[in-house]
């Protein structure tokens, strides 16, 4: 059963992706790679988040997939990983950050946003929001770039901190001028992993973004128990919104789904593959990228 069509190819030629990077408020220089919309103004803009001991490199090809469907994206490399390893203390030193030696204070400031009322002054921004905030600032300048609608894919451990940062954002209250948060309008975890080193994806299902505001698409192998998990915990909060293609195609949906892609908000995709992950993301890109290009374009046209 195909529940999406896949989008329109653009005719410009997508540009190089352009490496930039910002600093944490705990002084770690995020590396990250911008792809531009091949169009004036993009679809939505897409943050990809990968997985524990990988980098952004791992999810390259859904980046470029994304990109040539007319999304802007964002492929940071979080702390540790990739080219975003150091650190600058208040004292002027420099420390070597290192993935395998990340422990569970580490993997949740990379999804840390807070501090005061003023979201722009929030006195603690980790990875994810030192990322929103460079989009945020281009933004002014770059229209193929919308704080406004920011989706997410997030893959492995990486989907884990994409539930955590997207209740984050839901959580910052308004202000006389406007909203502050509610910036994610989806979100697509590729083997979301429940829990690792501590870090828990758990109260952010409980938070009311995860657990029945967010459209949100979990792509999975057919042995990923905590792909299962997810699903399954979200379903109890969403009995009537939910859809799950099983790996030899069968599906089931809540009653009251007639249509999937309109009447569902919550959907498991799994797949005949013993694959995970970034790993997974690279062998699918080709099935996943027209999926998640319009999973993600019928949200922001809601």
């Amino acid at each position: 059963m195909c529940l999406w069509t896949p989008a329109s190819a653009q005719n410009a030629e997508p540009a190089a992706p352009q490496r930039e990077t910002a600093q944490t408020s705990d002084g770690v220089d995020i590396a990250m790679w911008y792809y531009p919309s091949a169009t004036e103004e993009s679809v939505a803009t897409v943050v990809l988040i990968h997985d524990l001991e990988s980098s952004h490199a791992g999810l390259e090809s859904l980046a470029l997939g994304l990109q040539a469907a007319g999304m802007s994206v964002v492929a940071p490399d979080l702390r540790g990983h990739g080219e975003s390893t150091q650190k600058h203390r208040a004292n002027g030193s420099t420390e070597e950050l290192e993935a395998a030696r990340l422990l569970k204070a580490d993997l949740e400031a990379i999804s840390t946003s807070k501090g005061g009322r003023v979201r722009e002054q929030a006195q603690l921004r980790g990875d994810l929001e030192t990322v929103y905030g460079w989009i945020r600032k281009t933004a002014r300048s770059d229209k193929r770039l919308s704080p406004n609608q920011i989706c997410l894919v997030g893959s492995g451990l990486g989907g884990t901190l994409a539930g955590l940062w997207a209740a984050v954002d839901a959580g910052w209250p308004p202000l006389a001028s406007g909203p502050q948060g509610g910036n994610v309008k989806a979100i697509c975890l590729i083997s979301p992993v429940f829990s690792l080193k501590g870090a828990t994806i758990g109260p952010a299902l409980q938070t009311p973004s995860l657990s029945r505001d967010l459209p949100l698409l979990i792509l999975a192998g057919e042995r990923d128990r905590d792909a299962t998990r997810i699903f399954g915990q979200l379903k109890r909060t969403r009995a009537s919104a939910w859809f799950e293609q099983k790996p030899d195609r069968s599906t089931e949906k809540a009653k009251e789904v007639e249509n999937p892609t309109t009447d569902a908000s919550l959907f498991l995709l799994a797949y005949p593959t013993s694959e995970t992950a970034d790993a997974l993301a690279k062998a699918g890109s080709q099935t996943f990228v027209p999926i998640i290009a319009d999973f993600f374009t019928k949200q922001i046209a809601r």
